[in-house]
């Protein structure tokens, strides 16, 4: 029996890009992966419900197919066209991407002529855009 294992374990897929169904052909594995325009979701599904599951999708005239495995490896795998084209450790996954940093200062400047304390001359009571015009 195959266990299913929480976040917080260490556990991970292996996703296979060409079973995932395309609405445009010629795209290649990164393509695939990234694809805002395919219009997917994703579920996971315990091993023994997925009959059960499959079968409510059809139902629903909802479009359902296996493209992924939950895997013991820490590792996120995806595989296009018989390839590994992704290999990422969960540790990596955990963390988000690469932290960066930068340190930045700020010259100090006087920014006593960037602020209005008082009305322009242009400034046209009643009319705004007369006021801009001129």
């Amino acid at each position: 029996m195959q266990r299913l294992r929480c976040r917080r374990c260490i556990s991970c897929l292996k996703i296979d890009l060409d079973a995932v169904p395309k609405k445009y052909e010629g795209l290649d594995g990164t393509e695939i992966a990234i694809s805002e325009s395919q219009e997917r979701m994703a579920v996971v599904v315990h091993p023994a419900d997925l009959d059960k599951f499959m079968a409510a999708a059809d139902k629903e005239n909802l479009e359902a197919t296996v493209v992924a495995e939950v895997t013991e490896e820490p590792v996120m795998k995806m595989v296009w066209n018989g390839n590994v084209i992704v290999d990422l450790p969960r540790s990596f996954i955990d963390t988000n991407g690469a932290k960066q940093y930068a340190d930045a200062s700020v010259a100090s400047t006087d920014l006593s002529d960037l602020y209005i304390d008082s009305v322009l001359p242009s400034y046209t009571s009643g009319d705004f855009a007369k006021s801009l015009k001129d």
